[in-house]
């Protein structure tokens, strides 16, 4: 019996502090180590192992074991709220109320390069059908040229020009589609001056602030596209390999190629994606007060990019209104939240939906936020 309670307060123990490490390993720059940021991300599972094992110790009749797991679970309550928030009751949008509506989407190029173009882009259809005010979107044309110039955009652009009459022309990541005129690249943030401050190929990332004048009001948004994580197709493999339930006799060699290539690339990811969001806040902490910062910022919440650009006068618009966690990246068994839309100002958000739509690696956020002021 002693050997049992032994086993069960070391099991119990151990699980606290993994669990509390994942929940504020973020609070730590990657820097100083990769694991921090790893168990950062691994946080949805740790909390899952974590609840498992609390269940195991109230069914043992533990109780210390299980008082030392719900103060745990306590302690990283804040960190739970964001990941899997528990809005157990929707917010009401009067008749009266007036609102905001956005789309935030990683299009993936709009399928250009994965073989299979759609007579009608399936991804900017989908942000269409939501008819939202404002549509910000990553991704959107690495191809050199103009997105509206693909054969499979040319069925929606009178549908653009009537709805959306203010919108991103030419090159860019980060484009813009609204229903309000607005002033773009302000606050000195434009793809020019990314590359300029990251000229490293391998540490770059795209962000473009936007002014839109919505009658008497100026709303600065700003997209973001962070640091990818940089895996190649044979790093997803092994990944996907050491993943897979039916296949534990590959799993080891598939550890060893993950551990070999694949972490030294997430480690470099990590630190650089740090950088680049200290330059995000710099950028909003000079900014107005109405604010929308939205896309792909390659990693989770309660990372330590996340916490540096969350800030202390950001909120986060999913965890003010969603039930239990989400995913916004959906392939490669890469199942991770790391699409994000962060505000503050004069804007309360109501409504946040991730809907399975497109063709595209992510999965679309919709957004609707009404104004606090009459």
């Amino acid at each position: 019996m002693k050997i049992f309670r032994f086993t069960s307060m070391i099991t119990t123990l151990l699980t606290a502090a993994v669990f509390l490490t994942s929940a504020y390993g973020g609070a730590i720059h990657p820097s100083h180590t990769v694991l921090l940021p790893l168990a950062v991300l691994a946080f949805p599972y740790v909390l899952a192992v974590t609840l498992t094992v609390l269940l195991v110790m109230l069914v043992l009749r533990q109780w210390k074991a299980v008082i030392i797991l719900i103060v745990a679970l306590l302690i990283g309550s804040p960190t739970i709220g964001v990941v899997s928030p528990l809005n157990l009751s929707s917010k009401e949008i009067t008749d009266s109320a007036r609102t905001l509506k956005i789309v935030t989407f990683n299009v993936r190029n709009f399928g250009i390069y994965d073989g299979m173009q759609k007579e009608v882009n399936p991804n900017m259809l989908y942000a269409l059908d939501q008819d939202p005010d404002v549509i910000i979107m990553q991704e959107a044309s690495l191809t050199r040229y103009d997105y509206e110039s693909l054969p499979s955009m040319q069925p929606l652009i009178a549908r653009m020009d009537s709805v959306y009459p203010y919108r991103s022309h030419g090159w860019h990541d980060i484009i813009i589609l609204s229903k309000y005129p607005y002033k773009s690249d302000v606050a000195g943030l434009s793809y020019e001056d990314m590359a300029e401050d990251f000229a490293n190929e391998e540490n770059r990332f795209f962000g473009r602030a936007f002014d839109v004048y919505i009658g008497t009001d100026t709303v600065r948004f700003i997209g973001v596209h962070l640091q990818s994580i940089g895996l190649s197709q044979a790093d997803k493999s092994a990944y996907e390999e050491m993943t897979h339930i039916k296949r534990l006799n590959h799993n080891r060699s598939s550890l060893r190629i993950f551990k070999n290539s694949a972490l030294s690339k997430l480690s470099t990811a990590f630190v650089f994606r740090a950088e680049q969001a200290h330059l995000l806040r710099k950028l909003i902490d000079e900014g107005p007060d109405n604010l929308i910062l939205c896309g792909d910022f390659n990693d989770t919440p309660a990372s330590y990019s996340y916490n540096t650009i969350k800030g202390d006068d950001l909120r986060d618009a999913f965890a003010e209104c969603a039930l239990g966690p989400t995913i916004t990246y959906n392939e490669h068994r890469l199942y991770f939240k790391i699409d994000h839309v962060l505000y503050r100002g004069d804007l309360h958000a109501v409504k946040s939906v991730r809907d399975r739509a497109g063709d595209s690696d992510h999965y679309p956020q919709t957004v609707t936020f009404v104004w606090n002021k009459k």
